[in-house]
């Protein structure tokens, strides 16, 4: 045997210096450690400096930490003394995470995993059990695991695609019918596990080109779709929406674990950091359910000028005849539009209901200020959308509760030629994340909605005024 020595770790000043390699213990002894510490040091923050310690509990604390989100009523100045804080930590992960890439074998580069949420607990589980690379000029035996994948590339791909498809779809179930969680760990972890683990499996025989394992990872994900709408558990529009993300952290999965394989070419690497992330996955969907994050109120607001003054276009906002049915694809596809709405009453105390096409809105009136302006808080609201699926029926558990309308109002304002600017405002939250990905769609279909009713009143209010102005002519 002609093997190279094992090479030794460095010392803690070396390692925050940049230099040397950590092992897989060191490096998860302190990696909780310093997550410990980092925990109670923001609840010391919190009690003492800002004054919100009974917002800032465990909950609050792993938001902030794992998912880096800041806890609702937290100052700005107090986000500033919680990122100050923060960043020995930060510094100390990326260091501590290079010199475990170093012992590991694989690029530095990999380092930006540790900033993506979700995938950082991922990664953080894979690094702490990834060995130290040790050259050796012995032949390479054959985990036992691996007599169950062919040898043939097709055969490969096939057993790949098959069982990350099963673990994506026991993982989803996981999440949405126990844990009740739309979060990162379901559209960030999920699909980066999925990339990771069918491309392991792929080249578990002989190295591949990274293009042919992002096409098993594709088919991974084409087949998990189609096993989440053939089981009743998603709809497609909802599949279609969510797409585009899980496309992106899929092919880093996969590039991750293509890098690792580069890093490893034999086969005889240790299967159990595959196995400690298939396990935490589901142990992140817990710790994220059990959180309960709940998103910030959020504003969306449109507006048109309406060629007809306030005192006409009030009428047509406290109450709307049937609008025609929608042209655009979104509504077309399955999410709800408004049809009609009525006032039961007038004045503060009065009730709104604006029908939608998956039900009815029921808004009781906070504010009458005819003709000014029309506020309300949102009592009910039906489902978001009627999803596509082969099936009659089906009711996934994020058509409740986790996109709702909070609120709204209509305001008037007399332009200098005598007609109304005419703005709608809803606030909303939602139960999805990543936030800023789902805004993107949340934004959209709000603004559309409010397009859909504002549209329809500016025709009915010009359509008045120039039926009135019509026989005064004649």
């Amino acid at each position: 045997m002609n093997q190279v020595p094992e090479r030794v770790e460095a010392s803690l000043g070396q390692l925050i210096l940049g230099r040397g390699e950590m092992g897989r213990l060191r490096y998860a002894l302190w990696g909780l450690g310093l997550t410990l510490v980092k925990w109670n040091l923001d609840r010391l923050l919190g009690a003492s400096l800002l004054g919100v310690s009974e917002r800032l509990d465990y909950r609050a604390l792993a938001q902030l930490y794992l998912w880096q989100s800041f806890p609702a009523g937290v100052e700005r100045e107090g986000m500033l003394w919680m990122l100050a804080a923060s960043l020995p930590f930060l510094f100390a992960g990326v260091m501590f995470t290079l010199g475990r890439l170093r012992s590991a074998g694989m690029a530095a580069g990999w380092v930006l995993l540790f900033f993506v949420p979700a995938v950082k607990i991922l990664y953080f589980v894979l690094l702490s059990g990834m060995p130290r690379r040790v050259r050796s000029q012995e032949p390479a035996k054959e985990s036992g695991w691996i007599r169950w994948i062919p040898h043939s590339a097709w055969g490969a791909a096939c057993a790949a695609v098959v069982l990350t498809t099963v673990f994506a779809l026991l993982t989803t179930a996981f999440a949405v019918k126990v844990a009740d969680i739309y979060g990162w760990a379901l559209f960030v972890g999920t699909p980066f596990a999925l990339g990771f683990l069918s491309t392991l499996l792929f080249t578990a025989r002989e190295p591949r080109s990274l293009m042919a394992c992002l096409w098993v990872t594709g088919g991974a994900m084409l087949l998990a779709g189609g096993g989440l709408l053939l089981f009743a558990m998603e709809g497609a529009v909802c599949l279609v929406m969510a797409a585009p993300l899980a496309l992106v952290i899929g092919m880093v999965g996969t590039a991750a674990a293509w890098g690792i394989r580069q890093s490893w070419p034999g086969n005889s690497w240790s299967v159990l950091p595959a196995g400690l992330m298939a396990i935490a996955l589901p142990g992140t969907m817990g710790v994220e359910g059990w959180m309960e994050p709940v998103s910030p109120l959020r504003p969306v607001r449109t507006e048109v000028v309406v060629a007809a003054p306030p005192e006409v276009v009030w009428k047509h906002v406290v109450s709307f005849s049937e609008l025609p049915p929608p042209d655009e694809f979104l509504f077309r596809i399955g999410l709800a539009y408004p049809v009609r709405a009525e006032m039961l009453g007038s004045g503060v105390g009065a009730v709104r209901r604006c029908h939608f096409s998956t039900g009815p809105f029921v808004e009781p009136i906070t504010v009458w200020d005819e003709p000014n302006r029309l506020a309300f808080r949102v009592e009910s609201n039906p489902p978001p959308m009627q999803e596509w699926t082969p099936y009659e029926d089906i009711h996934p558990p994020h058509l409740d509760g986790h996109f709702v309308s909070r609120q709204g109002e209509f305001l008037l304002e007399r332009t200098a030629s005598g007609g109304t600017r005419l703005v709608g405002t809803t606030w909303y939250e939602h139960r999805l994340w990543p936030d800023a990905y789902w805004r993107l769609w949340s934004d959209a279909i709000i603004h559309r909605i409010h397009l859909r009713v504002l549209r329809h009143v500016q025709a009915l209010s010009e359509a008045e005024i120039s039926g009135a102005a019509g026989p005064a002519k004649r």
